[in-house]
């Protein structure tokens, strides 16, 4: 019996040592890597994305992505990302610059709207040299308050088209 058992014990190991490679020999490295390079994919409590090497301990929603398919060799598309976020930030500048220059025409708009009518206003008001009288000591407007007035409301109004225009 003892040496049944020595001998299934030296029957298993011999083949063991035949199986071991000398020391400082070399294999490919496909036999090195014999299970697939394979990257997991899930998601924590927050929503965020986690990859890893190693499966996740929650198996539930996790997803396998094979590195091989992905096409992300981000040191080769760095210039082109760098060019085109150079281009978003021009772009996005001039919309700025552009805003900003169209809020001052619009404050200069509403200004010369604002100075119309209080030029307006003041023009409705007749004056002195306005009036007009007669032998019987009545008064009436001259011709050149009725023009006045009538070129300050054309004014106003041109003022309001060009609010208008650029609001």
């Amino acid at each position: 019996m003892i040496r049944l058992t020595i001998g299934l014990l030296l029957a298993g190991f011999i083949p063991l040592l035949w199986a071991q490679e000398p020391a400082g020999s070399e294999r490919p490295l496909e036999q090195e890597q014999e299970k697939p390079n394979l990257l997991y994919k899930s998601y924590d409590e927050s929503g965020r994305a986690t990859y890893s090497d190693q499966p996740p301990a929650d198996q539930e929603g996790a997803k396998v992505i094979d590195p091989e398919s992905l096409d992300v060799n981000v040191m080769q598309k760095r210039p082109e990302l760098e060019a085109y976020r150079q281009e978003l930030l021009e772009a996005s500048e001039q919309r700025d610059q552009e805003r900003e220059q169209r809020k001052e025409e619009i404050q200069a708009a509403k200004s010369a709207v604002e100075a119309a009518k209080e030029a307006l206003e003041k023009g409705k008001e007749p004056k002195q040299e306005d009036w007009q009288y007669t032998k019987e000591k009545r008064r009436f407007l001259k011709p050149q308050y009725y023009e006045r007035v009538e070129k300050l409301e054309k004014e106003l109004k041109a003022a309001q088209k060009a609010l208008r225009a650029v609001d």
